[in-house]
């Protein structure tokens, strides 16, 4: 059986966002009086961070203050700024301290989402053989598209698509894969 010419559609598959939620509890020693501290938070391995990522929502937290906010974020991970000040105070008496001090702490949650990094080039999104009528639908991708043909005799032949050989059904479009493989073998053998 002979091979059929085939149509291509290249690109990179358009993927919702998965949401993420980092949960963290940092805190003061005691007599430790106002400190800052700094957490970073790196994307998951094969995913980059996608949109803002919202402030941390505080689950719990003592002493006088304790306030924590994202400072810094890129397509690799945030940045969690926390300040925290204790309550009380500290005494010494002969190299003795002794308190009546609350350390400082919080626990919070940050919630944000990722996206998988996307390939290295465009993959293949949609392959259709060259039979009559066939109609191939064209998938929800990010920019840009590709269109190919692949020739029976393996040559591929990048092309534009054409008005008329997209076909709209609902909200979904498809190519007429046999009035592109016709026009580009045309082109192609003059």
């Amino acid at each position: 059986m002979p091979l059929l010419p085939r149509v291509i559609i290249t690109g990179t598959p358009a993927v919702e966002p998965r949401t993420r939620q980092y949960a963290f509890t940092v805190a003061n020693d005691p007599c430790a009086g106002e400190q800052h501290q700094t957490k970073r938070v790196p994307a998951t391995t094969g995913w980059h961070i996608s949109g803002t990522v919202a402030d941390p929502v505080a689950i719990s937290l003592t002493g006088a203050s304790a306030v924590a906010r994202i400072v810094a974020q890129d397509a690799n991970g945030f940045v969690i700024d926390i300040d925290l000040t204790n309550s009380g105070t500290c005494r010494s008496l002969f190299g003795i301290a002794w308190s009546s001090d609350t350390p400082a702490s919080y626990r919070g949650t940050v919630t944000y989402a990722e996206v998988p990094v996307p390939p290295a080039g465009p993959a293949t999104v949609a392959e259709a053989a060259a039979i009559p009528h066939a109609q191939l639908a064209i998938p929800n991708t990010t920019q840009p598209i590709g269109f190919s043909v692949v020739l029976t005799n393996g040559k591929i032949v990048p092309f534009a698509v054409n008005n008329g050989e997209i076909v709209q059904k609902g909200d979904q479009q498809f190519l007429a894969v046999d009035r592109i493989v016709s026009r580009v073998q045309s082109t192609f053998h003059h």
